[in-house]
């Protein structure tokens, strides 16, 4: 579908979204699914949003555990649900807010979000197109009175997406390349009073490899499509070194399972011989990408 739009519209940009299995195993072929649907959209989109079912697993059992109440199950609506609201935070419709001289200018109409400014904000490099996301969403079944609050402080807001943000390896240091922070809801000063500091945190807990000048943080005074709600919310998109393990285990286990030939037979039986060379094709592609990744964070000696 990507290389289909991208062939009849040339000249528009295109943001995808992708969701990676399982550790555990969803099914026998899903590192090859993954390498072939992941170079194809890494060849053909502008910026791909990338979602690990285990990471949003452990961030919405994460929540439940935290309410102190009787353990319920989580369910795939859940994951759905926290996912959708990562994306949804950072497209939907925006009625910018900027402080100036002390004062609040407010844009009195919506207007839609500019995704060209935030794909070329979040991947500056064409080779490095892979982001991650974290929310201050929490997700339904957890204690209402966490969820559905008229008015959630920024502070706490704040917490939960720091809290939300994928876990790393242990003794991985994050790096990223840029980021961009979306907050809605905004409405009077009292965002602004720890927003710097804020700021500062989020930069080191990235690692910015250009500072602060790679933080895009746009506010909004609408929380979504409903003008009159007082909801808030912040959502976070950062391009980083996340990115460098998830492809390095991808092509790893996939490249095991093809040099054995394991379960080839079904990809040529609809694909016809030449889908090895498309095999090939997303192999070099997924290395290219990491190489890059690696080239461009590689801390500094």
């Amino acid at each position: 579908m990507a290389e289909e739009l991208r062939d009849a519209y040339p000249k528009n940009y295109l943001m995808t979204y992708a969701v990676t299995p399982f550790l555990a195993g969803d099914t026998a072929l899903q590192h090859y699914n993954s390498l072939l649907s992941l170079g194809w959209m890494q060849r053909y989109s502008d910026m791909i949003g990338i979602f690990s079912n285990d990471s949003v697993m452990n961030i919405v059992t994460r929540q439940h555990g935290l309410t102190g109440a009787k353990a319920t199950p989580v369910t795939l609506d859940n994951l759905n649900e926290y996912i959708a609201n990562c994306i949804a935070g950072l497209v939907l419709p925006v009625t910018p807010v900027r402080s100036a001289n002390g004062k609040l200018e407010y844009k009195a109409t919506p207007a839609p979000c500019d995704i060209w400014s935030m794909i070329s904000d979040m991947t500056p490099m064409p080779s490095c197109k892979l982001t991650s996301f974290s929310s201050s969403t929490v997700v339904s079944g957890v204690a209402a009175s966490k969820r559905t609050a008229a008015v959630i402080g920024w502070d706490d807001l704040r917490t939960n997406m720091t809290r939300n943000m994928p876990s790393l390896l242990t003794g991985i240091k994050r790096r990223s390349i840029s980021a961009r922070i979306q907050a809605r809801g905004v409405i009077g000063g009292e965002y602004w009073k720890k927003a710097n500091s804020f700021e500062t945190q989020l930069v080191s807990r990235l690692g910015l490899v250009h500072g602060v000048d790679c933080l895009n943080v746009q506010l909004s005074s609408i929380y979504g499509t409903d003008l009159k709600s007082s909801m808030r919310s912040l959502d976070l998109c950062y391009n980083g070194s996340d990115s460098i393990h998830m492809l390095e285990s991808l092509t790893t286990k996939a490249q095991a399972m093809f040099d054995e030939k394991a379960y080839l037979h079904w990809y040529e039986r609809y694909g016809g011989p030449e889908v090895m060379d498309t095999f090939d094709e997303c192999f070099e592609t997924l290395h290219s990408a990491k190489d890059a990744y690696e080239a461009f964070l590689e801390p500094p000696l």
